[in-house]
């Protein structure tokens, strides 16, 4: 019979009833809490190696790709990913920040600041989430 434990923000059902091996190696033995605020303020925590992420990804990417990316532009687009994710499937999430970032290359080259650009790329995606006025197909009559 499969059982639960939980993990704080995780939640993993195995048949054994313990969190695969990936999330002890993680997290230490069943019954240890970590400091997961420590966890994630701490870049320089072996957690972040072992689960091969980075706190610099996002720059180290963009000058591989030569562009740059502000901490505003960055905490932007993952509002717009998180807004997408919890108002639609969270498969739609990475497809809204990828057409996002074409909207904002094409107002760009218009003359439009990325940062304006940005936040009517957002002003859209809100609109285009909220329900419709009275749930009714646009093309009804």
């Amino acid at each position: 019979m499969a059982s639960s434990n939980s993990l704080p923000g995780v939640r993993m059902v195995t048949a054994s009833g313990r969190p695969p091996t990936r999330i002890q190696r993680l997290f230490g033995h069943q019954g240890v809490e970590p400091d997961l605020a420590a966890i994630v303020d701490d870049p320089g925590h072996p957690t972040w190696a072992v689960m091969g992420m980075s706190a610099t990804f996002p720059d180290r990417y963009g000058e591989a790709m030569g562009l740059d990316i502000t901490e505003t532009e960055m905490e932007a687009v993952l509002d717009l990913a998180r807004l997408v994710a919890h108002g639609s499937q969270r498969r739609f999430a990475p497809l809204s920040t990828f057409l996002a970032g074409q909207f904002v290359a094409e107002l760009a080259r218009t003359g439009l600041s990325r940062a304006e650009a940005l936040a009517e790329a957002i002003a859209i995606a809100e609109r285009t989430l909220a329900p419709s006025d009275a749930g009714q197909d646009d093309d009804a009559e």
